[in-house]
């Protein structure tokens, strides 16, 4: 059985088709968790009408405790042998689970990751191809690297069919920001055999109630804790992927000068980033592995602060 988590929050706009996506699976298997976080909205009453139409559909309530909370007590609800995980302002394709659980039954595989289509709006454009056209295994180092480079594998929990084994030794870390980003790593790092199928069956609803498309706050400070933690986990545990993340490191503190503030309290934090990306920016400018986008913005900070966090900005505004 695979359990599906859907934590939910104020998305009524949204929640209806993020669930007809659900529970029209062509995989039958299925345990559908949904986390009511205290929405002041239909939210609660949408999900209510589901599990009542719905024997797979198990719905919890509780007072507004964020997402990382909401996913860790679905998990201690749920029973499958795999977790998925869908955000209810995102959709995915009817094949979704049984493409993902096809390949991870002919590998015996930990994780299965399939490709993501970002989209704003109410639906997305038409399909577009994608560069793999066949299905790849990687170990936990493989995929480790893949990561780092920002290449194939994402820094989010869906897409994926994660056993529940893996699950089992790893909860979201709650009350900061980038939890995605914070166990990531870990949950490849645990895994024997992953894989990954071409299939794009995930879509991503881009928005501006997004952690990711909001100004600045104190919690994307967490980004750069995150690195510090992820660069120490390599150190410790892949030593042969130093190189690789570097690159990830140097990522999120670029990423945190785009919105970093000038203002004076932010001075100590200011050094603290500048000197993150003084240490690493030569290495990625030099690794050909590195994103070309990446090395360009590490050639960049050569010329400075403002230089850097103005090409920074267009960069985010344009890609």
């Amino acid at each position: 059985m695979v359990s599906i988590i859907i934590p939910v929050y104020n998305v009524s706009e949204y929640l209806c088709k993020c669930l007809e996506s659900v529970v029209s699976q062509t995989y039958d298997n299925l345990e559908i968790i949904l986390v009511d976080d205290g929405s002041t909205d239909d939210s609660g009453e949408i999900c209510d009408q589901y599990g009542r139409n719905d024997p797979r559909i198990h719905v919890l309530h509780q007072k507004n405790s964020g997402q990382a909370h909401a996913r860790n007590r679905a998990f201690q609800e749920s029973h499958g042998e795999y977790i998925l995980y869908v955000d209810s302002d995102d959709f995915i394709a009817r094949n979704h689970v049984e493409v993902l659980m096809s390949a991870a039954m002919q590998y015996d595989a930990d994780i299965v990751q399939c490709f993501m289509k970002k989209f704003k709006g109410k639906n997305p454009s038409s399909e577009e191809k994608n560069s793999i056209v066949a299905e790849e295994v990687f170990t936990s180092s493989g995929a480790l690297e893949e990561f780092c480079y920002q290449r194939k594998f994402y820094a989010c929990p869906w897409c994926k069919v994660i056993r529940r084994e893996i699950m089992e030794q790893i909860s979201f870390p709650e009350n900061t920001g980038y939890e995605d980003l914070a166990i990531m790593f870990y949950v490849l790092g645990k895994a024997e055999k992953i894989v990954l199928v071409p299939e794009i069956m995930y879509y991503y609803r881009q928005h501006s109630a997004s952690t990711m498309h909001t100004g600045f706050s104190d919690r994307k400070v967490d980004r750069i804790r995150i690195a510090d933690c992820l660069k120490s986990y390599i150190q410790e545990n892949y030593p042969e992927l130093n190189q690789a993340v570097q690159s990830r490191f140097l990522l999120a503190n670029l990423q945190l000068v785009m919105d970093l503030p000038w203002d004076r309290e932010y001075r100590d934090l200011w050094r603290k980033v500048w000197e993150n990306i003084v240490s690493t920016r030569k290495a990625v400018l030099h690794d050909k592995k590195a994103k070309k986008s990446l090395r360009i913005m590490a050639a960049a900070s050569f010329f400075g602060r403002n230089t850097t966090k103005f090409l920074g900005r267009m960069y985010k505004r344009f890609s």
